[in-house]
């Protein structure tokens, strides 16, 4: 399984999480979301991306309602959060080369939600980086 495979698997994770709450990995979840066998190594990155989801996610929503001018979560598409609060969390808390998430991540928006929600992920990435650039 290729790391941008195990991004996949980690967002389709964290979406299940928000409808289903409950806990992220086990063998019950995992099963609903892949028929594929995964590795220890990717199995243990996958637990840890979504770990750091849970773990801030206020931190993230917070920079997601702050850099979406204006837009509270609650208006926005639930695919488009998750695959935020993916980009954001490997970004900010994963030593991940920034342009690898962000491609990954606009790949998944494009593959599971609107014709316009990768552009809506790319601007909210593109700014947040701008910021981090600035730092």
């Amino acid at each position: 399984m290729s790391r941008k495979q195990s991004r996949e698997l980690a967002f389709k994770l964290l979406y299940q999480l928000a409808f289903n709450g409950g806990e992220v990995l086990n063998d019950e979840s995992l099963k609903l979301v892949t028929d594929e066998k995964v590795d220890t190594v990717e199995m243990e990155y996958i637990r840890t991306l979504c770990n750091h989801v849970q773990t801030n996610k206020e931190t993230i929503d917070a920079h997601i309602e702050r850099l979406s001018s204006g837009f509270k979560l609650d208006r926005m598409f639930s695919v488009d959060i998750t695959v935020l609060r993916l980009a954001l969390a490997e970004i900010l808390y994963m030593p991940t080369p920034n342009v690898v998430v962000v491609d990954t991540c606009l790949t998944i928006a494009k593959k599971y939600s609107t014709d316009k929600s990768s552009g809506f992920v790319n601007g909210i990435l593109a700014t947040f980086l701008k910021e981090q650039d600035g730092k």
